[in-house]
């Protein structure tokens, strides 16, 4: 078997390994990084929800939502610009769905809970909760190690994306400007208790995650319980070309598996004429074709 190291954008390395008889020529032109916004789903009623959100980067794992709010939907009508601190790593969500979660003003605080299909990757994604104004969002996540610290939970900062950035959402009705404050000893995003909208807090893991269960309690008897959550990973293009001993290319058709590092298959695909492949959309990482 031959194995070649291909350096990819973002400082990100792929390792590719091919059958005996086949090896492994010199890689593509690195493509360049891109990213994606997660998918939504959600159903059943007031106090037993289900969801599901999913991603079509290859090597992000998919995950089932559960959630006893009293509303649980997936709209479009807000949105983070690419001028928001979380638009400006991620591109912008317009146009994208996002898990709006609300709970009845005299309602006990409500949970939502994610359940990985498996481990996400420790790095290259992001996570942003909006609208924590009247209320507060406390965040526990689990990996393969045990709970996360707040530190690996990789708070980012806050921002309103109703401030200054342009477009903003019809629901912004100007210009606003207050944030929630983190406080990482309880791992929790703390509104200012007045009912506004548009304040957010982002996070991106800096460790593997297999559950993550967020309490959202109301901190005011005024206002409209909600908040509203977005996720988006970094990408990366894995390409390559196969030859023969003979240093012909591969014959066309030959087919290719991308898998992670723990052996899973991500991806499949087959060579080009010419021998070349591509895996379009991975998250970044090391994997073996």
């Amino acid at each position: 078997m031959t194995r070649s190291i291909v350096t990819r954008p973002r400082g990100v390395i792929s390792a590719l390994l091919v059958a005996t008889a086949l090896i492994l020529a010199a890689g593509l032109p690195a493509s360049a990084a891109g990213t994606e916004y997660g998918g939504w789903t959600s159903s059943g009623t007031s106090g037993a929800f289900a969801g599901g959100l999913s991603l079509t980067t290859k090597g992000f794992p998919a995950a089932s939502i559960a959630n006893d709010s009293t509303s649980l939907s997936t709209p479009v009508a807000a949105f983070l610009n690419a001028s928001t601190p979380f638009g400006a790593a991620y591109g912008s969500s317009q146009t994208k769905t996002y898990l709006n979660t609300s709970t009845a003003a005299s309602a006990a605080p409500s949970t939502t809970t994610y359940t990985f299909e498996s481990a996400t990757p420790a790095t290259g994604w992001g996570i942003a909760f909006a609208d924590i104004d009247a209320d507060s969002l406390k965040i526990v996540a689990t990996g393969p190690g045990g709970t996360l610290t707040a530190g690996q939970l990789g708070f980012q900062g806050t921002f309103n994306f109703c401030t200054a950035f342009t477009p903003r959402p019809s629901a912004c009705g100007g210009v606003q400007t207050d944030v929630p404050t983190w406080d990482p000893t309880t791992s929790t995003l703390i509104g200012n208790v007045a009912d506004t909208t548009g304040a957010t807090g982002w996070f991106q893991p800096t460790a593997a995650i297999t559950s993550i269960t967020l309490t959202f309690t109301r901190l005011s008897a005024t206002g409209s319980p909600i908040f509203q959550t977005w996720v988006a990973s970094d990408t990366t293009l894995v390409s390559g070309t196969v030859e023969l001993p003979s240093g012909d290319p591969a014959p066309e058709g030959t087919p290719l598996s991308l898998q992670d590092q723990a052996g899973t298959e991500v991806a499949t695909t087959t060579t080009e004429a010419d021998g070349t492949f591509v895996f379009p959309s991975a998250v970044p990482g090391d994997y073996d074709v």
